[in-house]
């Protein structure tokens, strides 16, 4: 097929300069990749074969029976469902720009990275938002606050929160915190000794 006026142009130096943004992404602060990473799907939206905890977990008699027989294990499958959502930004490029600022620097280059730092901004706040709300997560307290550094036990509270989400079937992997409640455990006697 022969190209037209209107055939994209392939640049893999701008392709490689969003990548770099997004590896770099954790070292600018955003870290809702690494919370949430996401994970390829064939399809838009479908749904998916989900086998229940009850299946999962109940105990069955495995012993070999007489002539070398087994019992037989049957599970129901129910389904799960996804859907996905495409998100992106452009930013028009013309000639006129491109004469004007190409002796101070790279303008293409630089606005693929703002349009990628902004595309980033943008999934950190989707994902906090499904993060921190109430419905999907729930906060526990701490049976005495941080700050109280003499006596406060994060160990103890990060483990009953630890606990409470075991309950419901998802054991989490990581504690989110920001950077100043990070430093004040740093000189929480607990976390000291």
């Amino acid at each position: 097929m022969r190209p037209t006026s209107d055939t994209t142009v392939q640049r893999p130096d701008l392709g490689q300069a969003v990548w770099e943004v997004m590896t770099e992404a954790p070292t600018m602060g955003f870290v809702g990749m690494q919370i949430m990473p996401f994970f390829p799907v064939a399809k838009n939206a479908a749904e998916y074969p989900v086998i229940p905890k009850e299946s999962l977990f109940n105990l069955l008699d495995t012993a070999r029976g007489p002539l070398g027989h087994y019992n037989r294990s049957d599970g129901e499958f129910e389904s799960g469902f996804y859907r996905t959502s495409e998100n992106g930004l452009e930013r028009r490029v013309d000639d006129r720009y491109l004469a004007l600022y190409s002796s101070l620097f790279d303008y293409e280059m630089t606005i693929s990275k703002i349009l990628m730092n902004d595309i980033l901004r943008a999934q950190e706040y989707r994902i906090a938002q499904k993060i921190f709300n109430t419905t999907n997560f729930t906060a526990h307290n701490a049976g005495v606050a941080w700050t109280t550094l003499a006596s406060a036990n994060p160990k103890s509270d990060v483990n009953t929160g630890k606990a409470a989400m075991r309950t419901l079937g998802v054991v989490p992997n990581c504690l989110i915190i920001p950077y100043a409640v990070f430093q004040t455990l740093q000189s929480v006697a607990d976390i000291k000794t």
